[in-house]
């Protein structure tokens, strides 16, 4: 059995809501690269017709394409600022038969084989109970390596798909 536990601060709400949103969001570049291509188009629109109006619509459109990322970031920081959870300590359990994780007032369990991936990211690792959901567990709440090598045997012995992002 493998117990961590954790203070969830608003950086791990930040770090845990980026993370997930990066696993779960396959073409995150395809609306910048639209951009890209839009606003070269304005551009050559504007230089063919020798006026600054041919092409300002698809400049707006271009600028606006190449924005988001920044605009999905902003979003993302302000929504994770609101997380219940933030200031309270966050504890789970994995042993042979079940997962848990427990806060003041939450408590959630659930068995292995409601897992369908594991990812390992550079700040932690997302458990995925759901193609577009998952659990958030951040590096810094185990004490060494050992303990995250018990839960990559634990994830392995269960054969849960095991992904490094």
């Amino acid at each position: 059995m493998l117990t961590i536990e954790f203070l969830f601060t608003k950086q791990m709400a930040v770090d845990s809501t980026v993370e997930v949103t990066k696993a779960v969001t396959s073409s995150r570049w395809m609306l910048p690269a639209i951009g890209f291509f839009a606003v070269l188009t304005a551009i050559w629109m504007m230089y063919q017709e020798s006026r600054f109006s041919a092409g300002l619509g698809t400049l707006v459109f271009g600028l606006f394409m190449l924005s988001v990322p920044l605009l999905t970031r902003l979003l993302i920081m302000q929504r994770a600022k609101s997380f219940p959870a933030i200031g309270q300590t966050i504890q789970w359990t994995f042993d042979e038969e079940k997962l848990v994780s427990e806060t003041v007032g939450a408590r959630s369990e659930f068995v292995w084989s409601k897992l369908i991936l594991v990812r390992e990211t550079k700040k932690g690792f997302l458990l995925f109970p759901q193609p577009r959901l998952a659990h958030w567990i951040p590096r810094t709440a185990f004490k060494n390596q050992e303990e995250i090598g018990q839960l990559k045997t634990l994830v392995k012995d269960h054969n849960i798909p095991f992904k490094l992002a």
